[in-house]
């Protein structure tokens, strides 16, 4: 994980990362940060993105 200050920075160091650029890692998605509206789950994912128990 990486906080940039503008969507526009996120991109350009994606492109030129050397680890996505070999391949070795898998760019993720952006995703806007608004610390104000932000309310994590009470339950955390699995790696398969599933909630436990359901």
């Amino acid at each position: 994980m990486a906080i940039f200050s503008s969507r526009e920075r996120a991109e350009q160091f994606i492109a030129r990362d050397p680890f996505v650029l070999e391949g070795i890692a898998h760019p993720g998605d952006i995703r806007e940060w608004d610390a104000l509206n932000y309310h994590p789950s009470p339950y955390p994912e699995n790696a398969n993105g599933a909630h436990p128990g359901g």
